[in-house]
């Protein structure tokens, strides 16, 4: 029985399909997740409901990928990555099924809840299995590779959403998101090797679940640049669940010109994410904070002063390059304080990255609804503002 379940003091050599497996995956869940940057006032449309309870597909999303990176990204610490990958993936094709095929906005909501467990199992996993396998400062470069991996997604999914929604209709976007994740499965599947593996034999569920989470939350530092990326990630991120609609308003712009111009910033973050996988680690603070003002000054700009769709695309732009420049930063900070729990503490982070979108979607559609697109702005600008004062409080502070 032993033999078949040793124990692994170092990850065994991941293979050539290890790196682009990971990376394939990364670009399938953005896709998926992303692609229906331009679409939202077309989905309300045909269900004959707001923009604003459209928005709380994200929040439904982001409700689920909570539950689960708390719940059962720390499992890969024992059970293995492999595993817990492979079991995100198949639940995303699963959702995303269900989201093509949605007769009623219920079911297209009870879809997108399977999206949202697959996300937050898959994401802690991707960073988990990165730093199992390399050594810094490789560790740092393959986690912006990831995180790049993810901006191209970002940039091409409002594209693709834009014209197909333009060309048929908004289930042909999400159709080609979940074709492209069935790819990834059965890449996974086939070819992802296991890269870390622990003896579960004498280990209570409390222990396989809790243990390692308890043990990162009883470090300040973490809980604080936690707390500090969620409030950043209200404002940086759930502008995203009204960044097409907002342009639709102002601009009276069609599908396939607002996707082209909802992709400006995730066009700009990459070369934030490239920089910020090369900075030095005694910049990472400094890069937090910088980011988060990078996004409170455009946000508050674009959505008070509309002007035209090219400053839309300015200010998008600079706070694109900012949120890319952070990336990295926030998940190198937490792998390097917790190295014996990176399920646990990946999948807290999940949870602040989910936490932050759900409540700047929930927020900000009620918002959106009561008061309007200008309000919405402070709302953002004052969320990034609050995180920049966070973020600049933890350098104060010894991380352990």
């Amino acid at each position: 029985m032993s033999a078949l379940l040793p124990i692994i003091s170092s990850p065994s050599r991941p293979g050539r399909a290890f790196l682009p497996v990971l990376l394939l995956a990364t670009y399938a869940t953005v896709i998926l997740r992303r692609i229906y940057g331009p679409i939202p006032h077309l989905i309300a449309t045909d269900f004959d409901i707001t923009v604003g309870l459209v928005a709380q597909m994200m929040t439904i999303e982001t409700l689920l990928s909570i539950i689960a990176a708390f719940l059962l990204a720390p499992l890969s610490d024992r059970l293995g990555r492999r595993r817990a990958a492979l079991a995100a993936v198949w639940i995303r094709v699963l959702g995303s099924a269900i989201v093509v095929t949605a007769p009623s906005f219920g079911i297209l909501a009870f879809g997108t809840a399977f999206l949202g467990i697959g996300n937050g199992i898959i994401f802690p996993q991707l960073f988990s299995s990165v730093a199992d396998v390399y050594e810094p400062p490789l560790r740092d470069r393959r986690i912006a590779l990831v995180s790049t991996t993810s901006r191209v997604g970002f940039i091409t999914a409002p594209l693709l959403g834009g014209f197909l929604a333009g060309a048929f209709d908004w289930r042909a976007a999400f159709l080609a998101g979940a074709a492209l994740t069935v790819v990834a499965a059965l890449a996974m599947t086939l070819f992802l090797p296991e890269v870390h593996r622990r003896d579960i034999r004498r280990v209570s569920f409390y222990d396989l679940v809790f243990a390692g989470t308890l043990r990162a939350l009883r470090n300040h530092f973490i809980v604080r640049l936690l707390l500090a990326n969620f409030i950043f990630v209200t404002g940086g991120y759930g502008v995203d669940s009204f960044l097409g609609a907002f342009a639709a308003d102002a601009y009276g712009l069609e599908p396939a010109a607002l996707g082209m111009l909802v992709a400006v910033g995730p066009v700009m973050s990459v070369f934030g994410v490239i920089l910020g996988g090369r900075l030095p680690a005694a910049l990472r603070i400094p890069v937090l904070v910088t980011s988060s003002i990078l996004f409170a000054v455009p946000a508050f700009l674009l959505f008070t002063f509309p002007f035209t769709p090219l400053f839309m695309a300015f200010m998008s732009g600079i706070w694109g390059f900012g949120n890319g420049l952070r990336i990295t930063a926030v998940w190198s900070l937490l792998i390097d304080i917790a190295a014996d729990d990176r399920g646990a503490v990946t999948g807290l982070a999940q949870v602040s990255f989910s936490a932050g979108i759900m409540l700047g979607s929930a927020a900000g559609g009620l918002i959106l609804n009561l008061v309007g697109f200008t309000a919405l702005g402070w709302f953002l600008a004052f969320a990034a503002a609050a995180s920049a004062v966070l973020f600049l409080l933890l350098a104060r502070r010894p991380a352990a």
